[in-house]
């Protein structure tokens, strides 16, 4: 999640995204162009915040429930380190 204004990790963020595809995880990037610093924690007070744990709560839902009952998770080496 990325928010509007001065969001200092919004770069490294979305380079964290494109380095999961790069390695065949599943992810995106959704940007609340609106929204303030710590907005998903106020999601009592801000309707930013309360659509974003509702996207979360979806997109975890949703992985949950297109596992296959007992198969494992299991993770990609990386065949060269980044920097």
């Amino acid at each position: 999640m990325t928010y509007g204004g001065h969001d200092p990790m919004r770069i490294e963020g979305e380079e964290y995204i494109r380095r999961l595809k790069e390695d065949g995880v599943v992810a995106k990037v959704s940007l609340y162009p609106q929204a303030i610093h710590g907005f998903f924690l106020m999601a009592g007070e801000l309707d930013a915040g309360k659509k974003c744990i509702d996207e979360v709560a979806t997109t975890l839902r949703n992985a949950f429930n297109s596992t296959p009952t007992g198969s494992s998770v299991k993770s990609v080496p990386r065949s060269t380190p980044r920097n």
